[in-house]
């Protein structure tokens, strides 16, 4: 089984990521997105469903924005502009990391770095992407494809019991569960992420057989 990591385009509208993403997708496969990312992979499945084997949603939602989340993206966006992009991220690490996360000064410099690298633009392009997002859960609603929700056990922002319910309403959806992590699951439980990934494709491979 080969894996393609791609880097999100600096664009601020995500039907444009999406075409530029599925120009790499030559074969039908498992897209699998986190939080952002995962806005990302519905709308390649909404515009290219004959390319997508499956979708792996981590820490996302198929929702779009309450007005309540729209005006926080707003407010993010102002902020970010006036300079305070930095010290924005960095007073949300406690809501995006779990307790033993927070206390990993390694782990935390490495999120420094990463907020750095993907600096104040990129944010600004994708915060307005996601909040001009649709409603993909009619969508998934009727899509005949294996779909899995992941969770992180001790997620803020995608809390496991909202995330449970989402899987509900989704014909045949698998929901798991990765624990000792908050949002930030593919940073704190990279090994774990790998194993339920895996596993999971394995089977709705084995299925075909």
């Amino acid at each position: 089984m080969s894996i393609l990591s791609v880097d999100v385009p600096d664009v601020d509208s995500l039907g444009i990521i999406a075409d530029r993403l599925l120009e790499k997708v030559d074969q039908p496969s498992y897209l699998c997105g986190f939080s952002f990312g995962g806005y990302v992979v519905l709308e390649m499945y909404r515009k290219a469903p004959e390319l997508v084997k499956g979708l792996i949603l981590m820490g996302s939602t198929t929702e779009a924005d309450t007005t309540a989340q729209f005006e926080g993206r707003k407010n993010s966006i102002g902020r970010a502009r006036r300079g305070e992009y930095f010290d924005m991220v960095e007073a949300n690490a406690s809501l995006t990391f779990s307790p033993a996360g927070l206390e990993d000064t390694q782990l935390m410099e490495k999120r420094k770095k990463i907020v750095r690298d993907y600096g104040p633009e990129r944010f600004i392009s994708h915060v307005t992407a996601a909040m001009h997002r649709q409603d993909y859960t009619e969508l998934l609603s009727h899509a005949n494809l294996p779909v899995l929700i992941v969770a992180g056990g001790e997620d803020r922002l995608f809390s496991p019991e909202r995330l449970k319910e989402l899987a509900g309403r989704i014909p045949g959806a698998d929901f798991e569960i990765i624990e000792k992590t908050g949002h930030m699951m593919p940073m704190e439980q990279p090994q774990q992420i790998v194993q339920v990934l895996g596993q999971w494709i394995q089977n709705q491979e084995g299925k075909k057989g």
